[in-house]
């Protein structure tokens, strides 16, 4: 019986024993290891459109009004060329900016950022709140008008106390600029195309220029898309603001390799406390499932004895003779 109750005991004790590593090394891993955050980027690919050519086997008929079209793409643009000085005065300058700030609370200045930004016809695209090595830690981005840029950036400032700010243009004038001249060419290509189905007679002609004149189209339709996605980025500017209680999580300053004892002493008391914590729930949860630990303690016991029966039955002790002369 006695033999029975150590097995249980031990095997409850050991199992626990375990279940407590495995917590508290977990803990270890996730909250005293410096975490590594990256503001989000995003790159938006674009491809000019491909010039649309004629096939060599389309006929005499489109042999000829190729060079037609060639020639009023060179006119166009040469007229292009000319409205260029006057586009590139109004400069296009696409704003984007940062800001690293240490609050007293990250929940309560992202939703005065978010408020903020709605105020001044602007929104959030993005809001995220949680812990770096247990001290609170936010990012979100906003999307603000640009001629409220430079006030708004001053005024999300007085939230805390700046620990980084930056500011980036990128001048996307000239682009922009050669894709409208771009899209004026193929117009006047699609004009010409539409002429020359009016004059084709053939089948095999009227087929080739529809192919051309949707290729015509496909290239002006994803030239005005980046278009249109210039012109909404250089309106609105993006400001990305990270915020925490403690300026060693904010993304500069943890790049930083110099030894920061203060910054590793703060983070192994609340480790220290945060494992305390975990010890103190555990000893709750055993003392709640107590009820599961008797009948488990139970199962076992009745199963060692069972055991221990049938091999007594199985193998009975034979009685002893003596044998006396």
């Amino acid at each position: 019986m006695k033999k029975a109750i150590k097995i249980i005991l031990g095997v409850i004790g050991i199992t626990l024993v375990v279940l407590l590593v495995l917590v508290v090394v977990n803990y270890v891993q996730h909250n005293l290891v410096a975490s590594t955050g990256s503001n989000g980027n995003y790159e938006m690919a674009y491809d000019s459109a491909n010039s649309t050519g004629l096939s060599a086997g389309s006929g005499g008929f489109l042999s000829k009004t190729m060079n037609v079209s060639n020639q009023v793409r060179h006119e166009s643009a040469q007229e292009d060329n000319g409205d260029v000085e006057a586009v590139i005065e109004d400069r296009m300058i696409i704003k984007t900016g940062s800001l690293e700030m240490v609050v007293e609370d990250v929940s309560v200045s992202i939703e005065k950022i978010a408020e903020y930004t709605g105020n001044i016809d602007g929104f959030v695209v993005s809001s995220n709140m949680y812990k770096r090595n247990s001290i609170p830690y936010g990012q979100i981005t906003v999307r603000i008008p640009v001629e409220k840029f430079s006030a708004s950036v001053d005024t999300l400032k007085q939230l805390g106390e700046i620990k980084s700010e930056r500011v980036d243009g990128q001048d996307v004038t000239e682009e922009y600029v050669d894709m409208d001249a771009q899209v004026r060419n193929y117009r006047a290509t699609e004009e010409q195309f539409l002429n020359i189905m009016k004059k084709a007679t053939r089948i095999e002609d009227i087929l080739n220029v529809q192919r051309e004149l949707g290729n015509v189209r496909r290239s002006i339709e994803r030239i005005e898309g980046r278009m249109k996605y210039l012109t909404k980025s250089a309106s609105m500017s993006t400001l990305t603001i990270d915020l925490s209680t403690d300026p060693s999580v904010l993304p500069t300053i943890e790049k930083s390799n110099k030894w920061k004892p203060i910054v590793v002493l703060k983070t192994s008391a609340r480790a220290l406390v945060e494992v305390g914590k975990l010890i103190a729930n555990f000893a709750i949860f055993l003392v709640v499932f107590i009820p599961v630990w008797i009948v488990v303690g139970l199962v076992i016991w009745l199963g060692i004895r069972i055991y221990q029966r049938n091999k007594h039955i199985k193998n009975p002790k034979e009685p002893q003779v003596n044998f006396r002369g």
